[in-house]
């Protein structure tokens, strides 16, 4: 039979096909009624395990979470559910389940890994670090903690790096452990070998660091790792740590600019050493990274990639810039090859300077810092090997100079410019002035010392520009330098006269007799010294030293040593006694001053107040040109010989006012002839006008300390008293001694032909000395005697006036008082000077007295800072 309507049947038979389907959507999920099953024991807070472990559990456990809508079977498989525990053991979690892959890593990589190193710790498992049921995706430093549980100590490191600070604030950009680390595969070190190991961490920096890493990898470091397959070249971490990685801006960081020659030492022992860096100068100034960039350590491409534009001269030239400025081109001994334009192309540096020379070469010895400078300079070499210094050397003495000794190192100046006098005492006398090191090889230590005490050695303390004088190489030479007992030596007996005669054409043999290092060491030195001296110290002299009497040609230096102990001695008495005999005045004189006198007395004529004023002028600009070269080594002489007058013009001033001396002094003397020719000889020698000491004079002094105590009347003092007459006599000796010692400095040569070169060096202790003594005695006792002591404060202007009051008369001059007024004679008395004359006078003595009170001051430094040079 055909059925007669087959669209009805097709729809039956759709209906059929989907009605299973229906069934099965309208029917209760499974997974959700074994949840709820689970949940009907497991949301109590109460329930535990037998172990105590809380088996609490709510609906939304892993809402949020990677397994959001997951049943608890998914997970917990093959539990006997029906009864309690539903395992023997655990928990019956099995993530292999779904993560086969990681898990099978995990096994064998990891937790087998472990188990073969026999490892004595818990083992972690999945959910110790990743948690059980809220498992995330991602959480923010979160690894970082749960990595910390097992790794406190690399944690401490990663928090103060700066990878930790930034992951703070962008948790997206910035690694953490697992970024490096490979949660689930351990021992890759082992597996991989050291070197690719190594070029791993390249790789992993690489995602994060492109920019530096492409420098790496052309680098010396990386191609020794991947083509010498040499597991000491260092990787990133090796530099910059592995966890507690900071930026080279901070001071811990490894690479940081003061420790990054710290961290390069320990691949590269000895070069940080060798970094030509001053004592004081911090590590950042000059490191390891300043030549070497920090990623692409290549020698190389020092031309083309390191030093770009200029090569391996612009480098050095960033910090040794002075020696290559054009102002200073001339002060330099190899401008011509420091000098682009003067070489003539590229300059390199390295063709004398051997930077890590420190460094020991294959053969186990350092390399030398320079070159041989014979290579050219072959004639000086030469001079230098057959020179004391150069044989010494050559014995094996290290304490001998070489060339650099003597020129310098890091900058080699020009001749001209080094050398100067100055420069040439200071540089001998670094080794000639060692006590200890002299003795040692038996040379006489004392020979710098002697030196000075000689007139060519007094002028080295001076500012000496413009003024020649003998230093060490003038007389001994520079490169050649001989014992004197050699016959080629220029100081030797047989060529001193021909060596003198270089600065004093006219030298003889009389000039040459004296010693210029008059000074010996001590028999006790001597002897102490050789018992010091280790058994196979050579001595650099043929014959030994020993103290020895003086020669005839040394009495000089004996006169000289006597004349400077003498002026010593006299300028401590001088100063000594009259210095207590002005504390004693000030103590007992002290009174007020207030009555105005009306009446004056003429005690000075105006001959004589004009001759004053010359020797004040004349005195006060000896002084000040002079003191300033006695003490040149102080800051006030120093300064005033730089700023105020140069050593020239002083010396020229210095003249000039000798000549006023000359001048007052020939007046005065034309004075005393014409009074002896008018009154004879009576009133110069004796009497109470004469300036020449009388008993009386002697009286009045023993009377005068008694009053200083209370003990005696005032003395009765006449016209002149005892310190004013020693104030008289003391011009006189000053002017003689002072004046003639000058005149023997002034035309040294002249008088060093006639009477010996000796005397030259003994006039100028005595000038010198003298000179200090009288203008101590001034500026000290004759200022307190005259302005400042009490009777007197502030000043005495009688010598510019002429006039002393009436009041003054009669209490300090009573003798002269009642000698003039006897028999009822009235004295002629004077007016007050005009206003304007008092003005004058008291500001002239003001600029005086003030002036020379400066002076004092620098006579006080001076001599504290260890005398007169």
């Amino acid at each position: 039979m055909r059925l007669r309507h087959p669209r009805v049947w097709n729809v039956v038979g759709l209906f059929a096909t989907l009605l299973p389907a229906l069934w099965l959507s309208l029917a209760p999920a499974p997974a959700r009624a074994d949840a709820d099953a689970c949940l009907m024991c497991h949301d109590d807070p109460g329930l535990t395990s037998a172990d105590g472990r809380s088996l609490h559990m709510t609906a939304d456990a892993l809402v949020g979470s990677v397994h959001d809508g997951l049943d608890c079977t998914d997970c917990h498989l093959d539990g006997n559910f029906d009864d309690a525990p539903h395992w023997p053991a655990g928990n019956g979690v099995d993530c292999a389940s779904c993560h086969d892959q990681v898990s099978n890593l995990w096994m064998e990589r990891f937790y087998e890994h472990l188990k073969r190193k026999d490892f004595q710790g818990v083992i972690p498992s999945c959910s110790d670090c990743h948690g059980s049921h809220q498992i995330k995706d991602q959480v923010p430093g979160g690894n970082v903690k749960t990595c910390g549980k097992c790794h406190p100590d690399q944690e401490a490191e990663y928090r103060q790096s700066y990878h930790a600070q930034r992951y703070e604030d962008d948790p997206r950009k910035y690694p953490t452990c697992v970024t490096c680390h490979d949660p689930h595969f351990k021992g890759k070190k082992e597996l991989m070998g050291e070197t690719a190991f190594k070029q791993e961490i390249v790789l992993t920096c690489a995602r994060c660091h492109q920019k530096d890493i492409e420098l790496y990898v052309h680098s010396t470091h990386y191609r020794r790792l991947q083509e010498d397959n040499d597991d000491r070249a260092p990787s990133c971490v090796d530099c910059h740590e592995s966890h507690a990685i900071r930026k080279p801006s901070d001071p811990k960081s490894r690479v940081n600019s003061n420790n990054i020659s710290r961290t390069c030492d320990g691949c590269h022992p000895g070069h940080r050493a060798s970094l030509h860096r001053k004592p004081d100068e911090a590590e950042s100034q000059v490191s390891c990274t300043f030549c070497h960039t920090g990623h692409q350590t290549d020698m190389t491409s020092i031309a083309n990639v390191i030093y770009k534009a200029g090569g391996i001269f612009n480098k050095c030239n960033y910090c040794h810039n002075e020696h290559s400025r054009a102002d200073s081109k001339h002060v330099l001994a190899h401008s011509k090859v420091m000098d682009k334009d003067l070489a003539g192309g590229d300059v390199n540096c390295s063709e004398c300077h051997v930077y890590h020379w420190k460094v020991k070469d294959a053969t186990g010895h350092e390399r030398k810092s320079h070159p041989d400078c014979a290579n050219c300079h072959a004639e000086q070499n030469m001079a230098y090997m057959k020179s004391i210094h150069g044989r010494a050397r050559a014995a094996g003495i290290d304490a001998a100079p070489t060339c650099t000794t003597c020129h310098g190192d890091a900058q080699v100046l020009s001749p001209e410019t080094k050398f100067t006098p100055e420069g040439v005492v200071e540089l001998c006398s670094s080794c000639h002035a060692n006590k200890e090191l002299m003795l040692s090889f038996e040379i006489n230590p004392y020979v710098v010392e002697g030196f000075k005490d000689t007139y060519h050695g007094k002028l080295y303390g001076l500012m000496t520009e413009g003024v020649r004088f003998a230093v060490c190489t003038n007389c001994h030479g520079h490169h050649s330098i001989l014992e004197p007992e050699s016959e080629e030596s220029s100081v030797n007996r047989a060529h001193i006269v021909e060596t003198c005669r270089q600065c004093h054409p006219k030298a003889e043999e009389n000039f040459v007799s004296y010693l210029v290092h008059p000074i010996q060491p001590s028999e006790a030195e001597l002897a102490e010294a050789r018992a010091k001296r280790p058994k196979n110290q050579p001595v650099l002299l043929d014959k030994q030293l020993e103290p020895r009497a003086p020669r005839a040609g040394e009495a000089f230096q004996v006169a000289f040593s006597t004349a400077d102990r003498a002026m010593k001695l006299l300028f401590v008495v001088v100063l000594g006694f009259f210095g207590f005999h002005t504390i004693l005045w000030f103590q007992r004189g002290i009174r007020p001053r207030l009555r105005k006198e009306k009446r004056y007395f003429r005690r000075f004529t105006p001959y004589e107040r004009f001759l004053h004023i010359l020797v004040n002028v004349s005195f006060l600009m000896l002084c000040l040109t002079g003191l300033p070269q006695s003490y040149v080594e102080t800051v006030p002489g120093k300064w005033f010989l730089e700023n105020m007058l140069p050593l020239h013009r002083a010396q020229q001033v210095h003249y000039i006012a000798a000549a006023i001396t000359g001048l007052y002094f020939l007046l005065h003397i034309i004075q005393l002839a014409l009074k002896l020719r008018q009154f004879g000889w009576r009133p110069l020698l004796s009497g109470p006008d004469s300036m020449v000491p009388q008993k009386k004079d002697f009286f009045d002094f023993v009377q005068h300390i008694k009053w200083f105590f209370g003990k005696a009347e005032r003395p009765r003092f006449d016209r002149w008293t005892y310190w004013e007459k020693f104030d008289y006599f003391a011009v006189f000796w000053g002017v003689a001694v002072i004046g003639l010692s000058g005149l023997i400095r002034w035309r040294e040569e002249f008088f060093g032909n006639l009477l010996g070169g000796g005397v030259v060096s003994l006039a100028d202790t005595v000038h010198k000395e003298e000179a200090l003594m009288a203008a101590a005695f001034i500026f000290i006792v004759h200022f307190f005697n005259t302005h400042l002591r009490s009777e007197k404060f502030p000043m005495d202007v009688s010598i510019y006036t002429g006039l002393v009051s009436e009041e003054e008369m009669k209490d300090e001059r009573p003798e002269q008082w009642d000698r003039l007024t006897a028999g009822g004679v009235e004295p002629q008395f004077k007016k007050a000077r005009p206003i304007w004359a008092m003005v004058l006078a008291y500001a002239w003595g003001t600029f005086a007295l003030l002036l020379g009170l400066l002076l004092l001051t620098l006579i006080i430094i001076g001599f504290a800072s260890g005398g007169p040079h």
